[in-house]
């Protein structure tokens, strides 16, 4: 049985395993986006995208964890989806 998620479904799936702080509100509606566009038949497994994606809310926050000092996510090669000064990375 497939059953297709929106958005809130989609954040539901994280909560449901303890994953719902992974990501701000405007992130989750960011990698949703980015899935559906990706493949909108994909399987939701909240665990493996927390592995798989992280949300950076500036990219000093990146820098400290990745020991660069990069100027902007535009420098960044493994950025799927940007906004604002947030952007989602894939691992």
């Amino acid at each position: 049985m497939v059953i297709f998620l929106n958005l809130r479904g989609f954040q539901k799936e994280f909560e449901a395993v303890n994953r719902s702080m992974s990501f701000s509100e405007e992130g989750f509606e960011a990698l949703f986006e980015y899935l559906e566009e990706l493949n909108p038949s994909l399987e939701c497994d909240p665990i493996s995208l927390d592995e798989t994606y992280t949300e950076y809310l500036n990219i000093e926050d990146y820098n400290d964890d990745y020991c660069t000092s990069l100027k902007s996510f535009e420098e960044v090669e493994n950025v799927v989806v940007s906004f604002g000064t947030h952007a989602i990375i894939y691992n």
